[in-house]
């Protein structure tokens, strides 16, 4: 049975046996200059790091580049050859980013997927609506996981169709879909122009 436990704002831990992927790793270097994590993390990062030394196969998995989603201090802490999925975006500059960190096995995942483990991921860009934001599914051979943090909007086309068939080989029991219902750019609470009244009206 995978097992997904919930670390910090899109950020989880997913295990199956004794393999993990931890997703969006982001501990406490604000975002957009207003965000921190919030709930603070659920299990420290020192005992990631610690995991990610002392397992076989423990990967990372990056949807994309902003910095609620990676934490450039926090993954400087992991081992440098640790496998780290991305999607396979058109720009360079997730990839360019982690290389800086010191990474050096950094697998693009396009949406037919990667094997990493136990583990097949896919990401799936929608380019109408965003150039740097991706769907990524996490495959195990007891689950299925949708992690769409950042992605609250439809899923349509190829993009759907895909998710559809692979969620349709474990059934909705056995699958688990991660979204988000806000917008991640701190608005209006950060707009000096607007004053309180207005931001509670908003």
């Amino acid at each position: 049975m995978t097992n997904v436990r919930l670390i910090n704002h899109s950020s989880v831990l997913i295990q199956e046996g004794n393999e993990f992927v931890l997703t969006d790793p982001w501990f406490e270097n604000p975002a957009f200059g207003s965000w921190f994590p919030v709930p603070p993390t659920s299990i420290p990062p020192a005992y990631l790091v610690a995991l990610s030394k002392s397992v076989e196969n423990f990967f990372i998995a990056i949807s994309h580049g902003h910095d609620d989603h990676l934490d450039d201090k926090f993954l400087s802490l992991f081992p440098k050859e640790t496998v780290v999925v991305i999607p396979k975006y058109k720009s360079r500059g997730l990839l360019s980013r982690l290389k800086r960190i010191g990474f050096t096995n950094i697998i693009e995942a396009p949406p037919t997927g990667i094997k990493v483990g136990l583990f097949n991921i896919k990401s799936y860009i929608n380019m109408e609506i965003s150039r740097d934001d991706a769907i990524l599914t996490i495959e195990t051979p007891n689950n299925f996981i949708v992690h769409a943090n950042d992605n609250w909007q439809e899923i349509q086309g190829q993009n759907f169709a895909s998710i559809k068939k692979d969620a349709g080989k474990f059934g909705p029991e056995k699958t688990l879909y991660m979204s988000q219902c806000n917008l991640a750019d701190g608005f209006p609470n950060i707009y000096e122009e607007y004053t309180e009244k207005e931001k509670v009206e908003i």
